[in-house]
């Protein structure tokens, strides 16, 4: 919302914004919560209605002006690094380093570890890891 309410009126300008919307849009708002990245956070009743208002985007509120934004698009947006999970495979692995924290260290250069899978062959170490780039991870590394 431009320009940004006080604090004190908040609570206040979510219900006038709730009737506002179901007045003016075609949608309907199931619940509405008061959020620190703008006015609120809204829930609709399904993905059209959300893609009306985004399409109405910005409109006029009395003075002020609303911008509705998807809530991954909103300023805590953070892209992800890690791009794809991928099973990884170390054969002849070093039996005395057959640890959490060595396969972690072995699996950071290029990603980060979610389970590894301690099977009845000890001479290959299964890994499942969120990857940054297929072409980052290693063909070969030394443990020591």
């Amino acid at each position: 919302m431009e320009p940004e309410p006080a604090q004190a009126q908040v609570y206040e300008l979510l219900h006038e914004v709730v009737a506002f919307l179901q007045h003016e849009f075609p949608v309907r708002v199931i619940s509405a919560f008061p959020s620190p990245l703008g006015l609120g956070l809204f829930q609709l009743e399904n993905p059209i209605q959300r893609e009306t208002l985004l399409d109405a985007s910005p409109f006029r509120f009395g003075q002020s002006l609303i911008h509705v934004q998807r809530n991954d698009e909103a300023k805590n947006f953070r892209a992800c690094a890690y791009i794809r999970e991928s099973w990884i495979m170390f054969l002849s692995f070093p039996l005395d380093y057959q640890l959490l924290d060595f396969i972690k260290a072995a699996v950071a250069p290029f990603g980060r570890l979610i389970t590894w899978i301690e099977g009845p062959n000890k001479s290959r170490v299964l890994v499942k890891c969120l990857l940054l780039s297929p072409n980052r991870v290693l063909r070969s590394i030394s443990v020591s």
